[in-house]
């Protein structure tokens, strides 16, 4: 998992680009409400590990299983 305590605040690195935000929050479980509302996924892999995506990685993902 890539949501990692920076100083006094929680910053979540996407998985599949060089991407990552600031929650500006303390706890965790706040953190990732503030990362889904911005558009950030997280999701287990076939591996068993959590990975997170930014917003513009699952627009991405997204447009791949179209069409």
């Amino acid at each position: 998992m890539t949501i990692q305590k920076d100083g006094s605040t929680f910053v979540a690195s996407c998985d599949e680009c060089p991407d990552a935000f600031d929650t500006e929050e303390d706890n965790f479980a706040a953190a990732k409400v503030v990362l889904a509302d911005k558009g950030w996924r997280t999701f287990k892999g076939p591996d068993k590990m959590w990975a997170n995506a930014c917003p513009a990685c699952v627009a991405e993902f997204a447009k791949s299983k179209q069409g």
